[in-house]
């Protein structure tokens, strides 16, 4: 492999680790304050889930792009 992609891998794993803490923390504080996540059938309860998801789709993937790179090495 290319030592190129070492480093970008690298850059890539911290971004999607970063993103799924924002969309999570991020989320959760917005839920929290407008009250839809104590409440299912409000307005809005549907995209506070997709968030949720998403957060959780990010960390996993930065959890996987982690291991690709470990086995670059």
């Amino acid at each position: 492999m290319p030592k190129q992609f070492k480093p970008l891998t690298t850059v890539t794993a911290w971004t999607l680790f970063i993103l799924g803490w924002l969309f999570g923390l991020g989320n959760l504080v917005v839920a929290i304050n407008t009250g839809v996540m104590f409440t299912v059938g409000t307005k809005g309860w549907v995209e506070t889930l997709g968030y949720f998801w998403l957060a959780i789709v990010c960390l996993i993937l930065s959890v996987v792009v982690m291991r690709l790179r470990q086995k670059m090495e």
